[in-house]
């Protein structure tokens, strides 16, 4: 049952802040207090309030957005341009 917080612990702490849990995190395991879901909510507002929060929010967005992907089509105005306008008008 420990390792279940530890766990819990890891997850949250990668997840949120790409590194390891933070002594507030590993106490809160050692009381076997991350099965709590308040307890939970606490701890993810507390770490997306900090800075090292910055690294969940580039690197999730990003990747769940696909925006290096999107980086690499080309622009719609291109694609147009090279085609022209006529498709678009019916005749």
């Amino acid at each position: 049952v420990m390792d279940a917080h530890y766990a819990m612990a890891s997850r949250l702490s990668y997840f949120l802040w790409a590194g390891m849990p933070d002594e507030e995190l590993f106490d809160l395991a050692a009381k076997q207090k991350l099965d709590d879901p308040t307890v939970i909510e606490q701890q993810v507002l507390r770490m997306l309030a900090d800075e090292k929060s910055y690294a969940f929010v580039d690197n999730f967005t990003v990747q769940w957005l696909s925006i290096k992907k999107a980086k690499t089509v080309p622009a719609l105005g291109s694609q147009r341009r090279d085609r022209g306008h006529r498709a678009a008008v019916p005749r």
